[in-house]
């Protein structure tokens, strides 16, 4: 019965190409249509292949040792695929020509930062030999897509309108610095149990206090927006900044981690921290595919009219 009613509904839809309100019918019908498309099925196998890739190390002692370093190596494919399908999906919103385009960009951007710092991390610790290459070239991608979501964010408020909506409701700002100041009093606090800048570099103890609170910033935009869009576009927006904050605090936690294993030498290659990134680029590229998939409007609007404009 439900799909003889999906077909009538289907069938409809390219009726009402013809009379003046096709719009909304087109949206009732995209809406409708299978919602595991081309790059969610590419997400979802890499996602599969490098999860069993990485239980398989620790099934196997004689795996393990031979496919840790390669599988620390390749997990970034997913950041790459992450972002340069954000770059393909960004001329539908006019690029840096709108809001909405823009965050697109620096969302993917800061995903190909992501995959250049772990393929340089990967070349000074495999070919060079060099045990732990921090701070070091890997961190111009890493730190560098920092500043690309804090950007991105505020573009999704502007795009959305959400300032409009912190001034009449002030109290969703103040949730939304709130918490991540103490998440990220939380952490500090942890990090700075037995720290010590003996024998640190000065860019060292730099990068040690900057990531968390460089990340802390974009989260708490990312929170602010979320708690601002439960009724923008029909509730579409919801899910998508959902999983887009989701993916800002799992990389949070990655970097977290990385620092903490850091201080305390337990840091290696194909363990548990590198698996916490690989979920960060999962996450990251599947709020994309939503972000897409929400803002998705008839084709016969044009990107300004998607946005408040640039």
């Amino acid at each position: 019965m439900n799909s003889l009613i999906f077909f009538i509904i289907y069938k409809l839809s390219w009726q009402f190409d013809s009379i003046s309100d096709k719009r909304y019918y087109r949206i009732v019908y995209t809406t409708k249509k299978s919602r595991l498309d081309k790059a969610s099925l590419v997400l979802l196998i890499l996602f599969l292949f490098f999860t069993t890739w990485w239980v398989g190390t620790y099934i196997s002692a004689s795996f393990r040792d031979k496919s840790t370093v390669l599988l620390s190596a390749v997990y970034g494919i997913v950041a790459l695929f992450g972002g340069i399908y954000g770059l393909s999906i960004a001329k539908r919103w006019g690029f840096f020509k709108s809001y909405f385009g823009k965050a697109i960009i620096l969302l993917s951007f800061g995903l190909l930062l992501q995959e250049f710092g772990q393929l340089a991390y990967s070349y000074l610790n495999s070919i060079k030999h060099v045990e732990l290459p921090y701070p070091s070239i890997p961190d111009i991608g890493f730190f560098g897509s920092i500043p690309m979501y804090i950007l991105a964010g505020i573009y999704l408020v502007k795009g959305l309108g959400i300032t409009s909506i912190i001034k009449r409701r002030p109290i969703k700002l103040l949730l939304g610095i709130a918490v991540p100041l103490l998440i990220l009093a939380v952490s500090y606090w942890f990090f700075l149990k037995g720290y010590s800048t003996d024998g640190k570099t000065n860019a060292a103890i730099f990068f040690d206090f900057a990531y968390p609170l460089g990340q802390a910033i974009y989260v708490s935009i990312a929170l602010v927006i979320l708690l601002s869009v439960s009724k923008l576009l029909g509730g579409l927006m919801k899910k998508p900044v959902l999983i887009l904050l989701a993916a800002f605090l799992v990389q949070y936690l990655s970097d977290f981690n990385f620092l903490y294993q850091t201080v305390h030498e337990t840091w290696g290659p194909g363990r548990y921290g590198d698996y916490l990134y690989f979920l960060a680029y999962c996450t990251m590229t599947y709020s994309l595919i939503k972000l897409n998939y929400a803002l998705k409007l008839p084709p016969q609007q044009t990107a300004s009219e998607k946005d408040q404009g640039a």
